[in-house]
């Protein structure tokens, strides 16, 4: 697990999720960064909106790619 993926995780399981994977894809011209959270039960809307606002300032600081891209939480 790399340093950036570890405290995304802590960032995650801070919220009460798992980290269930990353991955960085591109639709349409567009680059998404993708984290993928699990919870036994199972995860709401909001608490991908919650870890996304936390994950958003976090990564403006440590970027994950160069350029631009979306950040999706699902």
């Amino acid at each position: 697990m790399s340093k950036l993926e570890d405290q995304i995780s802590k960032i995650v399981e801070a919220n009460g999720a798992s980290l269930y994977g990353i991955e960085t894809i591109t639709e349409f011209d567009e680059t998404i960064f993708r984290i993928l959270i699990t919870k036994t039960g199972g995860i709401t809307l909001d608490q991908c909106a919650d870890i996304s606002n936390e994950l958003s300032p976090f990564l403006d600081v440590h970027p994950p790619l160069s350029g631009q891209y979306r950040l999706e939480v699902s």
